[in-house]
């Protein structure tokens, strides 16, 4: 518990962030537990479109929404598994209108077992959820793209 002490010494907006990490993740791994991918995903869309105050004046950056939910996903049970992170780190990031892409992948690994992993890209490649094997999986069409 010594990590909610080190809360305090947060400036505001920095906890605030962190906050909403912790929330996001939370709600995320519930809804994962919950509902279908998609009808998860549809509703993250619905409610968590670009602040129209916050466009084009980002209160965070990329890399500060990455570090909220790395360090949120560290300290609440159940929530530091890749997709999660991925998708509250998306979320946040398309709440501030920063260009993000929410990624995931396939792989079999050496013994044949099916694997699967998100992450997520913005301009300057992989923020969050990175592997040293990243390469390795074939990621999947992007989830916004209209199939024909």
């Amino acid at each position: 518990m010594k990590w909610i002490s080190k809360l305090f010494y947060l400036s505001p907006r920095d906890r605030r962030l962190l906050v909403t990490a912790a929330f996001l993740l939370t709600v995320f791994k519930l809804g994962l537990l919950l509902l279908p991918f998609q009808k998860l995903r549809n509703l993250m869309v619905r409610l968590l479109r670009p602040s129209r105050k916050l466009v084009g004046k980002a209160h965070a950056t990329a890399k500060e929404v990455a570090w909220a939910v790395s360090v949120a996903s560290r300290h609440i049970p159940g929530t530091g598994s890749c997709l999660p992170v991925a998708l509250a780190t998306h979320a946040l990031l398309n709440y501030f209108g920063l260009p993000a892409d929410l990624r995931i992948g396939v792989r079999h690994n050496r013994e044949g077992e099916f694997q699967a992993h998100a992450w997520v890209e913005s301009r300057n490649g992989v923020l969050i959820c990175d592997l040293e094997n990243l390469a390795q999986f074939t990621p999947l069409p992007h989830l916004d793209q209209k199939t024909p």
